[in-house]
């Protein structure tokens, strides 16, 4: 999976892609910015990343989906997003005073903020923890 963690209007996340227990890669870039300007910061399984960002944030990806999260940022508000058993996309406005953590490592990254880290920081050490967390932790400011 992967580990996004956001703190003070900082977002990071890893770049490990696994399948079936193995690392595919270490470089997959799970950050990007839709051409109307939306960024998301993508979690689960990557076949539906482009299928999520197409349907966001009303629309559907399909059942076969449902393990698929996302942190998505409008210019304005910061966004959960979680998609539901049947495909939906629903979407939780963030309080952007605080923190969160998304993915495999989310645990690991929530605590390592609440005893101090920023999101880079909370990445890596989730990483240290979750063999689905790993490679190049990118750090972008909203």
């Amino acid at each position: 999976m992967t580990t996004i963690a956001y703190k003070n209007r900082q977002v990071a996340c890893d770049s490990r892609m696994t399948s079936d227990g193995a690392i595919i890669s270490d470089q997959y870039r799970k950050w990007v910015v839709r051409d109307d300007g939306v960024t998301f910061w993508l979690s689960g399984d990557a076949s539906a990343h482009r299928r999520l960002m197409e349907a966001w944030p009303n629309g559907e990806i399909g059942s076969n989906h449902k393990g698929v999260n996302a942190l998505a940022w409008d210019g304005t508000e910061l966004f959960a997003v979680y998609v539901d058993e049947e495909g939906r996309i629903s979407n939780c406005p963030h309080d952007l005073s605080e923190p969160m953590a998304l993915g495999s490592g989310a645990d690991h990254a929530i605590t390592a903020m609440d005893m101090g880290a920023d999101p880079r920081t909370a990445v890596a050490m989730a990483a240290r923890r979750d063999c689905a967390t790993g490679g190049i932790i990118r750090v972008s400011q909203l």
